[in-house]
C-alpha cells in the first residue's frame, strides 16, 4: 500500500462520520497490542487553542530532552501534520505501512461492532506509530469533546483544558454547561488538571468534575498575566513577530517569548508553565531554560499565520464565533497600516452570522468563498449572512477564484484567509503550487 492509497482508505470511512464512543477504538487497540499503554501522556481538551497548546506543550518537551510525540488535527494540507516526533512529521512511506498493518483490526472491528471512523483509524495510527518509536511522551488533543472522543482511552499524568465555548452545538449541545460537561470527560481520578477559567459556567463544571475526581486543579485567569509586550521584526514594523509575556504562576514569576500572536496566546503558555510544574512532580524534569527556549521555539500553522509578505497575506484557522474575537483583535493590530480584506469560507455545521458579525467591525472588504470540503457552505448563504453587516463584499465559488483576485504586489492591501481549516488548508495548497 502506498501513501495515495492509505489516504483513498482513511477517506473511504468519512460516510460513517461522527460516532463517538470508545467500543471501536478500544477494540482496534487491543487487536495491536495496546501501544498507548507504552507512553505517557498529556491530554489536551477545549474549544480554542488546543493545537497551539499542543505545539508548545511539545517543543518544551523536547528542549527538555525528551523523545516527544504530538497529535492533532485537523490537519492543514496532508494527513501526516496530525502525526509527529520531536517535531518531525511522520513520513508518507511511514504512515502508509502503519495504515496497512492496521487493516487487519480495522476489517475485524467492522465484522465484530461496526466501521471505525476516520479519526478512530487515525488515533490508533497514531498511538501505534508511537509506540513503534518508542516516545517517552504524548501530547494529545482531543478530536471532539472528551468523554467519548476516540482519544480517551488514555490514563495521562496531566490534563490541559483550553478555553470553552460554544462549537460543535449539533453534537455536544448549545450551553456552555453540557459542552463543558463532555470536554471535562477527560479528567481521571487523581490526574492533575490544568484549566482556563474564563467562563464562570464552565469553570463550576470544572470544579465540579475535578472534586468528584479527586484531581488536582489548577485554574489560569489573566491575573495570571502580569504583562504582555509586543515585540518587532527589524525588518517588518507592521505586525509584531511575537510576545514577551511576563507570567505568574504558584510557584513564580516567568519571562518568556512566544512567537505567537493574541491575548489568548499568553493564556495558553500559562497552561503549559502550570502544567510543566506538574511534571517536574512526576519525574519529567523541565527546566526555566527548557520553557524558555521551548516557548520561543514554538511552530504553529494556521494560527494568524503569514504566510505571504507583499501583499501581506495571513492564515488563520478561525471558525467560532469565539476564534474569530480573538482574529478581530489580531487585525487591528495592523489596520492602521492597510486595507483588511476578509477571504471567508466556512462550513454548514457554523454559526456564520455570528463569526461574521464579529469580524464585521475590523473589515473594510469581504471575499466570500467555499472549500471543496463536502460541508461547505453555500456562498449564497455565506454572502447573505455578510451582506447584513453592511460591509463591502464580493463572491467568488473557489479557491481558484480567490488567488485570481490577490494582486501580485500590494503594500496596502491586507488579505486574512479564514473561516474553516478547509478553507486555509485548500488556499496554502494552492498558493504553494
Amino acid at each position: 500500500m502506498n501513501y495515495q492509497e492509505s489516504i483513498k482508505l482513511i477517506e473511504s470511512y468519512w460516510k460513517f462520520g461522527i460516532k463517538l464512543g470508545l467500543d471501536r477504538i478500544s477494540f482496534i487497540l487491543s487487536e495491536i497490542g495496546m501501544p498507548q499503554n507504552s507512553f505517557k501522556s498529556i491530554h489536551v481538551a477545549g474549544t480554542n487553542g488546543k493545537g497551539s497548546i499542543c505545539a508548545m506543550m511539545s517543543s518544551v518537551l523536547k528542549e527538555a530532552g525528551y523523545n516527544v510525540g504530538t497529535y492533532t488535527s485537523p490537519h492543514l494540507v496532508d494527513y501526516t501534520e496530525r502525526i509527529a516526533i520531536n517535531g518531525i512529521n511522520i513520513s508518507k512511506d511511514d504512515f502508509a505501512a502503519i495504515i496497512s498493518e492496521l487493516i487487519p483490526a480495522i476489517d475485524k472491528c467492522a465484522r465484530s461492532l461496526d466501521p471505525p471512523t476516520e479519526f478512530e483509524i487515525l488515533t490508533a495510527a497514531c498511538f501505534y506509530y508511537f509506540a513503534k518509536n518508542k516516545i517517552d511522551i504524548a501530547v494529545v488533543e482531543v478530536g471532539l469533546g472528551g468523554r467519548f472522543d476516540a482519544t480517551n482511552v488514555l490514563l495521562p499524568i496531566v490534563c490541559i483544558i483550553a478555553e470553552i465555548s460554544r462549537d460543535h452545538t449539533d453534537v455536544l449541545g448549545f450551553t456552555i454547561d453540557s459542552i463543558a460537561s463532555e470536554k471535562c470527560g477527560i479528567i481521571k481520578n487523581q490526574i492533575p488538571v490544568v484549566a482556563l477559567n474564563l467562563n464562570p459556567d464552565a469553570a463550576d463544571v470544572i470544579l465540579e468534575t475535578t472534586k468528584k475526581e479527586n484531581a488536582p486543579l489548577t485554574f489560569i485567569t489573566y491575573e495570571n498575566i502580569q504583562k504582555t509586550e509586543d515585540i518587532y521584526d527589524k525588518s517588518d514594523l507592521t505586525l509584531p513577530a511575537g510576545v514577551d509575556t511576563w507570567i505568574k504562576t504558584k510557584e513564580r514569576v516567568y519571562k518568556v517569548y512566544v512567537p505567537l500572536l493574541g491575548r489568548v496566546q499568553a493564556l495558553n503558555a500559562a497552561l503549559v508553565i502550570s502544567a510543566a510544574e506538574i511534571l517536574n512532580k512526576k519525574s519529567f524534569i523541565v527546566s526555566i531554560k527548557n520553557l524558555e527556549d521551548g516557548l520561543a521555539n514554538t511552530k504553529m500553522h494556521g494560527r494568524f499565520e503569514v504566510v505571504h509578505r507583499d501583499p501581506m497575506i495571513i492564515v488563520d484557522g478561525a471558525h467560532n464565533v469565539s476564534a474569530a474575537k480573538s482574529l478581530a483583535e489580531n487585525l487591528n493590530r495592523i489596520k492602521k497600516h492597510g486595507r483588511i480584506n476578509i477571504i471567508i469560507g466556512m462550513l454548514s455545521t457554523k454559526d456564520a452570522e455570528g463569526f461574521v458579525n464579529e469580524l464585521s467591525g475590523v473589515a473594510d472588504n469581504f471575499i466570500v468563498t467555499r472549500s471543496t470540503h463536502p460541508k461547505s457552505l453555500s456562498t449564497d448563504y455565506l454572502a447573505s449572512e455578510v451582506q447584513k453587516t453592511r460591509v463591502p463584499f464580493e463572491t467568488t465559488e473557489s479557491i481558484d477564484e480567490v488567488l485570481e483576485i490577490i494582486p501580485e504586489r500590494n503594500i496596502t492591501n491586507f488579505y486574512c484567509i479564514t473561516g474553516s481549516f478547509a478553507t486555509i488548508g485548500e488556499f496554502v495548497a494552492k498558493m504553494n503550487m
